[in-house]
């Protein structure tokens, strides 16, 4: 199926093996970065350790952008430890914090404490929190950017398209400024309705569906593909429920991603474009779910640093 022009440009199929003869690789090897951290910031006033969040920020980080980092997990399990330094993704953060980003990784309620749009409503808080206290932990609140990977990914997205949206702000923060300048999404899911569809597509399993599927249960054991309950699928799709106010996206998919098929983030690419907001699709050949390459690789990583650079 051909491509629009625009988008045929933005994807990048990329072959890890001709990239490692090249010497591309990113080295492990790096010195460790120097970090400031806050742990455990409670951004709601209340006991729950899922309204908690971190900020790794540089030495002496005073007006620096920040990255708002989602972990993923299904919206069912998952911690904001991901990207600590010593955490499976803590090379990003040491990379990110190299180039003078800060941090913030968010936890936020997952389905066994309630359904959507808690999960989104949380991060909006969160966002309102690192705004008000910017100056304490050296950040500049107007240069925040979404990143997240997988169910991460999806409520980057969400807050990307749903800025203003008062109906996914908890009670008593209406008037909340929920405004970043841009999103990164590392395989999120953007469509619940095309979900299977995409995986079928990509020659995978269909898995679970229905009511008992991750997105039927965070949307209330509801069948996504239900025309009876569009309305509130939509609400939570990305990639359906976008507008010209969307932000700046960049997506990261792999092609053999059978877990979130990549037709997912090809989807969220073609209907931003179709609203004439900026949009970049890298696909990465034959690396699935949470491949390590996502993380580690350079070309990647350089790809991801001048999207943020330039929409910061």
């Amino acid at each position: 199926m051909a491509l629009p022009v625009r988008l045929a440009r933005t994807i990048l199929p990329v072959l890890a093996a001709l990239l490692v003869v090249a010497g591309l690789v990113w080295s492990t090897e790096l010195a460790r970065t120097p970090i400031r951290q806050y742990r455990d910031v409670a951004y709601l006033p209340d006991e729950n350790p899922r309204h908690r969040l971190d900020v790794y920020t540089p030495p002496g980080a005073d007006g620096v952008p920040v990255v708002v980092f989602m972990h993923g997990g299904s919206w069912a399990f998952g911690d904001k430890a991901l990207v600590h330094p010593d955490g499976a993704l803590g090379q990003y953060t040491e990379f990110l914090v190299s180039q003078g980003f800060a941090v913030a990784s968010v936890n936020y309620t997952l389905v066994g404490g309630g359904t959507f749009p808690v999960q989104v409503q949380d991060v909006k808080s969160a966002l309102g929190y690192l705004r008000d206290h910017g100056e304490y932990f050296g950040i500049d609140p107007e240069r925040m950017v979404m990143m997240g990977d997988s169910a991460g990914g999806h409520l980057a997205l969400m807050v990307g398209t749903s800025i203003g949206d008062e109906r996914l702000s908890h009670d008593g923060q209406e008037g909340l400024d929920d405004g970043v300048r841009a999103v990164v999404s590392f395989y999120g899911p953007t469509d619940a309705t095309k979900y299977w569809e995409d995986r079928l597509a990509s020659g995978c399993d269909v898995g679970v569906t229905g009511p008992r599927s991750s997105m039927g249960t965070l949307l209330g054991g509801i069948d996504p593909v239900d025309p009876a309950h569009f309305a509130l699928v939509r609400s939570a799709s990305p990639a359906l429920r976008a507008t010209r106010s969307a932000v700046p996206s960049l997506m990261l998919h792999g092609t053999s991603d059978c877990v979130v098929a990549w037709g997912q983030s090809l989807r969220m690419a073609r209907a931003l474009d179709e609203l004439g907001v900026d949009e970049r699709l890298i696909v990465v050949e034959g690396i699935g779910h949470s491949h390590p390459d996502f993380w580690n690789r350079h070309d990647l990583r350089m790809q991801v640093l001048r999207f943020l650079r330039e929409h910061t």
